[in-house]
């Protein structure tokens, strides 16, 4: 497989074609209907990229990851939970950083108004954890414990 990492000149981050690479992982996804319009999604993820020739690790690889979400429709709305553990990233790739692992935890609901409104609220990082949302080495920490309220309608 070919890559085009990232690098950094100044303040400005190119690619450059870098050769070939091996990238490896699996990922398994399982979702349960319980009934009453109740379901469960288990996601589970690892992955591995080295540059053939000096095995050095590729950007853009994510960390072993753990994702349940858990789901209840009811009339004209449905509510959710879910939790994501992400474990730590001690391989940075090109222009990257270690990235300790973290949980977030998020919850939300969405209420279908009318046909056409729809109101979505999600209360994210409950646990208000501090991770960063990317490994890039100028990344910054992702928002703490946040709400967002959504109205869309469609005509």
């Amino acid at each position: 497989m070919g890559i085009a990492p990232r690098y950094r000149e100044g303040s400005d981050f190119l690619f450059r074609n870098r050769g070939r690479a091996l990238l490896r992982g699996i990922e398994l996804e399982l979702q349960a209907d319980f009934g009453g319009r109740l379901t469960a999604e288990l996601g589970l993820q690892a992955a591995e990229g080295r540059a053939k020739g000096d095995g050095s690790p590729l950007a853009d690889v994510p960390a072993e990851g753990l994702t349940l979400t858990v789901h209840r429709g009811f009339g004209r709305g449905a509510v959710w939970a879910r939790a994501l553990l992400r474990a730590r990233r001690d391989d940075p790739g090109p222009v990257e950083q270690v990235v300790p692992g973290h949980a977030v935890f998020d919850l939300g609901g969405v209420w279908r108004v009318r046909e056409d409104v729809e109101a979505r609220l999600v209360a994210g990082n409950l646990l208000n954890e501090e991770y960063l949302r990317s490994p890039d080495e100028l990344a910054v920490p992702a928002p703490g414990r946040n709400v967002v309220l959504t109205v869309s309608a469609s005509f």
